[in-house]
């Protein structure tokens, strides 16, 4: 898609913290926007939910993919750069707003450990965004694990 611009959300309760992308693609404009994550911290055996509303502010229906990408800056192992770790396909009605959540297990967030033959879950810093592709980063945040 073509950015077309860039700017603050407002709701009229509270400034949503950071910025969304407006995006057209063909004939439609999606708007993701809203991010809680309700957990800052996920310890083994946990889930963290990100939670955030995707709005089709156009006059046709929509059907669209949202993919959930993470990062581990600072791992003190080799990891991709992204790891698509979820997605929701979900059908968006002209000129509507939904509510979406996309589940982090921390097993989804575990590697391979040579020396321990087990799966562990690294403590530090995990970055994700959300957005319709791994080149279209519209929502960003990020978490720690214990």
């Amino acid at each position: 898609g073509k950015l077309l611009s860039e700017q603050k959300v407002y709701s009229e309760k509270y400034l949503i913290a950071g910025t969304v992308d407006l995006l057209e693609d063909c004939d439609k404009i999606i708007y993701i926007y809203d991010l809680k994550t309700y957990k800052k911290v996920l310890k083994d055996g946990e889930t963290v939910n990100l939670s955030f509303k995707l709005q089709n502010n156009w006059n046709i229906d929509s059907d669209e993919v949202v993919q959930l990408y993470i990062s581990y800056p600072g791992s003190k192992v080799d990891r991709p750069m992204k790891e698509l770790r979820g997605f929701k396909r979900v059908f968006v009605p002209k000129g509507q707003t939904i509510d979406l959540i996309i589940p982090i297990n921390s097993d989804d967030l575990k590697y391979w450990d040579v020396n321990t033959k087990s799966f562990v879950l690294e403590k530090g810093t995990v970055s994700f965004f959300l957005g319709g592709s791994s080149a279209d980063p519209r929502l960003t945040g990020e978490f720690r694990t214990e």
